[in-house]
C-alpha cells in the first residue's frame, strides 16, 4: 500500500543544504512549528511551548500529551501556532481542534496528535507541508533531526545528523539509566543518536522532526522527537511508518467522520478541563 503525501504540494525542494547546527531563522524547512500557549498561574503568566510539523495546509503534528494538558478555554483562546517562512517573518495561525491517536489513552503518552489550524481566511500561503514517505520507505538511512532552540533567546532552527541504531540499543541503555515505563515508551519507535551533538546540557524536545533525505535528496518525515536522554545518547524517536494510514484519514474530510462514527478520534471536547 502506498501512502502519498498529506498535502497536495509538499515540500520537493531538494536544494536544502543546512549545515549541522543552528542555521538562524532560515527560510529552510518552513514545516517547522511551534505551539506558543499562554497560562495564567495565579497572577504570573507563563508561556510554554511544543514542536509542531505542518504536513498539510490545515494540519500539524504534535506531541499528544502536551496538547491533552492544554485546558479547553486556553487551547481556543490564547494558543498560536507560529511558523517561520523567512528570516524575522513569523507566519501565525489560530488552532481550530485536535485529534489525538487511540492509543494515547489505552497505551502511552508519547503519541502523536493532529491539530486543526484555522487558515481559511489566509491569503497567499506560505508554508509548503513536509512530505510524508510511503509505508515501505527505507527510513534507517540519511537521518537528521530538526526542529527550533531558544539558545540564543530567540526562536532559530537546527539541525543534526542522527546514526541510526537498532531498538534493542535504546532499550538497554533506558532500562540501565531507568528511563523505561510502560507509558512514556513509544508504541513504535526508532534508536539513532547524535555523533556531533555531545554537549551534555542538549536534549532532544518534544516535537522535533526526524527527517531522511535518502529518496531524490527530498526530506520525508519519518519520526517525530520526545523528549529524552542527551543528545549524544540513544534515544527513542516515535516511528511514523505505522502512523501513516491514520494521518492520511485524520487529515481528510472522509477519515474524520469515519473516525468519528467509529469511535477512534479524541477530540479536545474529549479533555475538558477546568
Amino acid at each position: 500500500m502506498y501512502v502519498g503525501t498529506s498535502a497536495t504540494h509538499c515540500d520537493e525542494a531538494t536544494t536544502a543544504r543546512v549545515a549541522e547546527g543552528n542555521f538562524g531563522q532560515s527560510e529552510v524547512f518552513n514545516w517547522l512549528g511551534i505551539l506558543k500557549v499562554h497560562l495564567h498561574e495565579g497572577k504570573k503568566w507563563r508561556t510554554a511551548l511544543t514542536g509542531i510539523v505542518l504536513v498539510t495546509s490545515k494540519h500539524a503534528i504534535a506531541n499528544a500529551d502536551d496538547i491533552v494538558k492544554i485546558p479547553k478555554h486556553v487551547f481556543e483562546t490564547d494558543t498560536k501556532a507560529i511558523f517561520m517562512p523567512g528570516k524575522g517573518t513569523e507566519w501565525v495561525a489560530t488552532p481550530k481542534s485536535y485529534s489525538t491517536h487511540p492509543e494515547y489513552e489505552y497505551t502511552t503518552v508519547n503519541t502523536i496528535a493532529i491539530i486543526e489550524l484555522d487558515v481559511d481566511d489566509v491569503l497567499n500561503f506560505p508554508l509548503n507541508p513536509i512530505c510524508l514517505p510511503s509505508v515501505s520507505f527505507k527510513s534507517s538511512d540519511n537521518l537528521y533531526i530538526t526542529g527550533f532552540t531558544d539558545e540564543n533567546q530567540i526562536l532559530e532552527k537546527v539541525i543534526y545528523k542522527i546514526q541510526y541504531l537498532e531498538n534493542d540499543v535504546c532499550d538497554e541503555f533506558y532500562n540501565r539509566a531507568g528511563l523505561s515505563t510502560a507509558k512514556s515508551q513509544p508504541a513504535s519507535y526508532m534508536c539513532g543518536y547524535s555523533p556531533r551533538k555531545a554537549s551534555t546540557h542538549c536534549v532532544w524536545d518534544n516535537g522535533m522532526a526526524l527527517v531522511s533525505n535518502a529518496s531524490g535528496g527530498i526530506f520525508y518525515l519519518v519520526g517525530f522527537g520526545v523528549r529524552g536522554p542527551g543528545c549524544a545518547a540513544p534515544a527513542r524517536f516515535i516511528d511514523l511508518s505505522s502512523y501513516l494510514p491514520w494521518i492520511t484519514s485524520t487529515t481528510s474530510e472522509a477519515g474524520e467522520i469515519l473516525l468519528d462514527l467509529t469511535g477512534f478520534r479524541r477530540t479536545m471536547d474529549d479533555h475538558k478541563q477546568n
